[in-house]
């Protein structure tokens, strides 16, 4: 049987993809032994040691899986609190920014309505002299006209 898988691979001329065990992660010992019989030509037995290899190996990747996914969860949980602190800190320095700009704005409407008035204060002014130059010249007018 052997002999068979050996010479049917070698007639096939293609690579058998290699399939994933049971788990996802590592190979099937039968897999193994296809690939040792197109690579190199050696059939092994189902009970050679050199197979204990594959199954330290793929015990090792199973726990290496498991490391990676805690590094992926830790990670993920950096980068959520990192995101967290930089929204937290653009949000603070949007809320600054408007604080100023609304203050920058209510400060130039400050400054624009002090020139107003300034100006209302000034044309004040001007009314009550024209007003008193006015009733001078009427009274002086009314005076010339009574005396005449």
């Amino acid at each position: 049987m052997e002999n068979e898988n050996r010479e049917t691979i070698q007639k096939q001329g293609a690579e058998p993809e290699p399939v994933l065990s049971h788990d996802g992660i590592g190979l099937e010992l039968e897999d193994v032994r296809n690939l040792l019989i197109q690579k190199h030509g050696e059939n092994i037995g189902k009970d050679d040691p050199i197979l204990m290899t594959v199954t330290i190996l793929n015990a090792f990747l199973v726990e290496l899986a498991k490391v990676n996914e805690r590094h992926h969860q830790a990670l993920t949980r950096v980068m959520s609190a990192s995101t967290e602190q930089y929204i937290t800190g653009v949000k603070t320095s949007v809320d600054g920014l408007k604080e100023k700009l609304s203050s920058a704005s209510i400060d130039t409407i400050k400054a624009v309505l002090e020139q107003e008035d300034a100006k209302r204060q000034e044309h004040s002014q001007v009314m009550k002299w024209t007003s008193a130059i006015i009733t001078m010249s009427a009274l002086i007018n009314v005076a010339v006209f009574i005396l005449r």
